[in-house]
C-alpha cells in the first residue's frame, strides 16, 4: 500500500492528466496545496511510483502520467475515500436534466432507459451502453399488430412490468397478414399472464394446430413461431455518444482506430461479453482488463440499476479513456440509479 503522500500525489497526476491531457512535473505538484513537501521530495515519491508501475514518463526529463495500474490502483485504493464527494452529486441543473426523464408521466420504460442513455452520454461525453432488463420470465400483457403498409406491419409487444419491444414485419409467402393477426388473437384471447417463455411453449403445444390451418406455406409452423417470438426475447441494447469517444481520439491524434471501434460498438454481441450484468455496485474494467486491443487505452464504467421490487434491472456502461474523471461518472450513476429505483418502484411494483 502506498503512504499517504504517495495516494495524494498519484491522484493529482491523475487529476492533473484528466484536466490537461499532459504529462506533470514536480514544481505543478510542489503547488498542490494538501501535498504540503518540496519538489525534490516529490520528485523521489514520483520515481517510487515509476518504479510500482504506477505512473510513467515518455522520456527522461518529461513530467509523469499515469498507467494503467495507476488508473486500477487509484479505483481500488483511492476513490472509496471520495464517497463523501460522490453523495454531493451533481449541479442543480444537471440533477434537473435527469430526474426529469423520471418525472414524466409520458414516458414509459423504453423511452426513460433511451432518454437516460442519451443524457448521460451528453453530460459524461463519452460512450454509453444501457442493456435493458430480460423480459423472458415477465408476463404477457399484450399482442398487438399495426398495419403500416400493404407489404409491413409492426408487431408489438408489451410486458406486465411496462417493457415494450417491437419488431418490423414484411409480408411474404410464410408470414403473411391473416397468419400474424391470428396468431395475436391468440395470445390475447388465451396467453395474456403467461411468462414470455411459456407462450412459446403454449403457442407451440396448445395451438399448433390452429396455426398450422392458418400456414399456407411450407415451412414447418413449430419453426415459424419460434422464428417469430425470439426477436423478442433477449436484451435491449442501446449504444449513443460514440460521435464523443470519436472527437477524443480525432483531437488525441489516434483516429486509426476509430474504424476497428466503429465496427465493435456496432456488435452487441461483443458489447455485451465486456459487461457483467449480474454485479452490484459501480464495476470498472481499465485497459487491458477489457481484452481487446482496441480498448487498451479506455476505461469501461457500468453499474446496475433498478430493484428487485420492480422486477426490472437495466445496466448502464460508460466507455471512454483511460483519463475519465470515475468521481465525475460515479456522481452521474449515483443520480441516475436514485431516479431509475423510484421510477421503476412507483410504476412497475411487483
Amino acid at each position: 500500500m502506498l503512504t499517504k503522500r504517495q495516494s495524494l500525489i498519484l491522484q493529482a497526476v491523475i487529476d492533473y492528466y484528466a484536466k490537461y491531457q499532459s504529462p506533470v512535473g514536480s514544481k505543478p505538484l510542489s503547488q498542490h496545496p494538501e501535498i504540503n513537501a518540496s519538489s525534490a521530495t516529490i520528485r523521489n515519491e514520483l520515481a517510487r511510483l515509476e518504479e510500482l508501475s504506477l505512473i510513467t514518463k515518455t522520456h527522461a526529463s518529461s513530467g509523469r502520467m499515469p498507467a494503467e495500474q495507476g488508473y486500477r490502483y487509484y479505483i481500488n485504493h483511492i476513490m472509496p475515500y471520495f464517497g463523501g464527494l460522490i453523495d454531493l452529486g451533481l449541479d442543480e441543473e444537471e440533477e434537473a436534466m435527469l430526474q426529469n426523464i423520471f418525472n414524466d408521466p409520458y414516458n414509459d420504460l423504453n423511452q426513460v432507459i433511451r432518454k437516460t442513455a442519451a443524457t448521460l452520454a451528453n453530460l459524461s461525453e463519452n460512450v454509453v451502453i444501457s442493456i435493458g432488463p430480460d423480459i423472458a420470465t415477465q408476463r404477457l400483457a399484450k399482442f398487438r399488430v399495426l398495419s403500416l403498409t400493404k407489404d409491413q406491419a409492426m408487431v408489438i409487444l408489451v410486458t406486465d412490468k411496462g417493457v415494450i419491444r417491437n419488431q418490423v414485419v414484411n409480408f411474404n409467402s410464410v408470414l403473411t397478414p391473416d397468419l400474424i393477426e391470428g396468431i395475436a388473437e391468440i395470445m390475447n384471447q388465451e396467453l395474456v399472464g403467461l411468462e414470455l417463455s411459456k407462450v412459446i411453449q403454449r403457442l407451440q403445444t396448445h395451438y399448433l394446430s390452429d396455426i398450422d390451418q392458418m400456414n399456407h406455406s411450407a415451412e414447418d409452423s413449430n419453426h415459424l413461431i419460434h422464428r417469430l417470438m425470439s426477436q423478442f426475447n433477449g436484451d435491449d441494447m442501446i449504444v449513443d455518444g460514440q460521435n464523443y469517444l470519436f472527437s477524443a481520439l480525432a483531437e488525441m491524434s489516434d483516429g486509426a482506430s476509430i474504424p476497428h471501434l466503429s465496427q465493435l460498438l456496432e456488435n452487441h454481441a461483443v458489447i455485451a461479453s465486456l459487461i457483467n450484468t449480474s454485479d452490484h455496485g459501480i464495476q470498472v474494467r481499465v485497459g487491458k482488463e477489457l481484452k481487446d486491443p482496441s480498448l487498451e487505452k479506455m476505461s469501461l464504467m457500468s453499474a446496475n440499476m433498478g430493484t428487485e421490487n420492480s422486477g426490472n434491472i437495466i445496466t448502464f456502461a460508460v466507455l471512454g479513456p483511460e483519463n475519465m474523471s470515475y468521481i465525475r461518472m460515479a456522481q452521474l450513476f449515483q443520480s441516475i440509479s436514485k431516479g431509475m429505483s423510484k421510477y421503476l418502484d412507483n410504476n412497475y411494483k411487483s
